[in-house]
């Protein structure tokens, strides 16, 4: 492979960091994963001059080293295991070990036209950290006030003390939070548009803003297809098997559920959406799905367009359901 084109890849984990220069390196590389052992692979980027580099997303673990090639300029994309995994199946590699797994990940880079991974701003990433501990946080919260309810009288105070703690920790990242947004022109604009649709609250519009930075950015299919939200067919012959959503963001998927759930209440058209579902006899799952799905490439297509939410002109009733069956766009 011409070395202008050499694809390069990364299998991360908590201590080490195997480098196989192309699917067809003989003997991946290893190196210690710390700062020292990222700088002596820098070294080695530097000289060979890679076209691409692939890792996979390993729970954070990636983020040290592909923050580094980011910064030095480089190209790196971020797969998710299960299609670098399907993808070593696919071509009859059943064994697994880190090193097999660079050469696997440098192949499917080699297979596939891979879209670098944007690097996020600092404060893209600060604010996507605030808004998963607040999650965090409350689902703490939560735990410990269940847990409240059933405990021994004995351990209440403790319980009770931690709840309050938690408040306490919830309200100065929240306030952390809304600084940040204050202080961002281009976030403060995001959320200001997602804010202005019937169903969105602030929190759905800040975690959006911070999960997803990609809206505005994308198109309806492919934003929906990034969050987990597009339905993929299972058909066969005459068989047609139901379509099911994978993969994708699950923490933007449950902001997202909040929201729908709040919105075929209080927004007249993902309401007549979600009505018009139901009547057909769709179970619920699949219609908070669609609702969820249908508020999201709305966002998107407001954010690309710089648009708050405006309620459609009324339609004339009329007796065809088709007439009803596209969604109109908001505008400005």
């Amino acid at each position: 492979m011409n070395t202008s084109q050499l694809i390069v890849g990364v299998d991360v984990s908590k201590s080490f960091l195997d480098i196989a220069w192309g699917s067809k390196d003989p003997e991946p590389v290893r190196f210690n994963n710390d700062a020292q052992g990222m700088q002596r692979v820098l070294k080695h980027i530097r000289r060979k001059k890679p076209h691409l580099i692939v890792l996979e997303a390993t729970g954070g673990l990636e983020k040290p080293f592909m923050a580094l090639l980011q910064s030095e300029g480089y190209s790196v994309a971020r797969i998710q295991p299960t299609r670098i995994r399907q993808f070593a199946r696919s071509s009859g590699t059943l064994a697994k070990n880190d090193r097999i797994d660079a050469r696997i990940i440098a192949a499917y880079g080699e297979a596939f036209d891979l879209r670098p991974t944007p690097k996020p701003s600092p404060q893209q990433e600060r604010l996507a950290a605030l808004v998963r501990r607040r999650a965090e946080l409350v689902e703490m919260r939560v735990a410990e006030s269940n847990r409240l309810s059933t405990a021994h009288p004995s351990v209440h105070d403790t319980i009770s003390q931690h709840i309050e703690v938690l408040k306490e920790q919830i309200e100065k990242v929240e306030q952390e939070i809304e600084a940040l947004v204050a202080a961002n022109e281009d976030i403060g604009e995001q959320v200001t548009i997602m804010e202005s649709m019937p169903g969105v609250g602030r929190v759905t519009a800040v975690s959006l803003a911070a999960l997803v930075p990609e809206l505005g950015k994308l198109s309806g299919k492919q934003i929906s297809a990034l969050v987990g939200l597009a339905p993929y067919s299972r058909d066969s012959g005459r068989k047609r098997g139901r379509r099911h959503i994978y993969g994708g963001r699950a923490d933007a998927r449950r902001v997202l559920y909040m929201a729908a759930l709040s919105a075929i209440r209080f927004n007249a058209v993902l309401k007549e959406f979600y009505q018009r579902l139901k009547a057909k006899g769709k179970p619920f799952k699949v219609i908070i799905v669609a609702v969820m799905r249908k508020m999201l490439v709305i966002l998107n297509a407001m954010l690309a367009h710089k648009q708050v939410w405006q309620m459609p002109e009324p339609k004339p009733q009329v007796a065809s359901v088709q007439a009803s069956a596209t969604l109109p766009l908001p505008v400005a």
